[in-house]
């Protein structure tokens, strides 16, 4: 049997039973990886696919990740309003060393990427895989989109961050 599996984009395999076994208790696969297994039309998640019992009874190395609900938002939430948050740093910046603001974005930029790896932190410190979604912390859009995606969370911290960012937009 062949089977194949995703890892930030790339396709991996083939890899035997065993190792498959050995990556989903080590926690480098879950049950939402894509896997290929030659008898399969397309790809899937593993919990949907035909080899699922290959690793359904096994136990991985520790405790679960924490589930979306009980992770702490609170990077989250300051990553939402980092727009209207680094305007108003640069509008602070802009007056004590009297530049003009839109010389100053990358106190933004750099406030927006400190809370997306802060955040990013505080979930893998909940157990959450982050490796689907951590090479786009310095996109922030996609960060946030990816993230509520994959903790099955409400969009609203995405939402909010689309928002305040046009709002800032609006001020300059």
């Amino acid at each position: 049997m062949e089977i194949y599996y995703t890892d930030q984009g790339k396709r991996i395999g083939p890899i035997s039973v065993d190792i498959l076994q050995s990556l989903y208790r080590s926690r480098q696969i879950n049950l939402n990886t894509s896997v290929w297994v030659d008898s399969a039309a397309d790809w899937c998640e593993l919990s949907k696919s035909s080899i699922y019992g290959l690793v359904s009874d096994i136990k991985q190395d520790g405790p679960p990740p924490l589930r979306g609900d009980s992770i702490n938002n609170t990077y989250v939430w300051a990553l939402a309003f980092a727009p209207l948050i680094g305007y108003f740093l640069e509008s602070i910046a802009s007056e004590s060393f009297n530049k003009p603001i839109d010389e100053l974005w990358y106190i933004t930029l750099a406030l927006n990427i400190g809370l997306s790896f802060l955040d990013e932190k505080k979930l893998e410190a909940a157990g959450v895989d982050t490796s689907r979604f951590s090479a786009f912390a310095i996109l922030v859009p996609v960060y946030l989109f990816l993230r509520f995606r994959v903790l099955d969370q409400k969009p609203y911290y995405f939402i909010t961050w689309i928002v305040t960012l046009l709002i800032s937009l609006s001020e300059t």
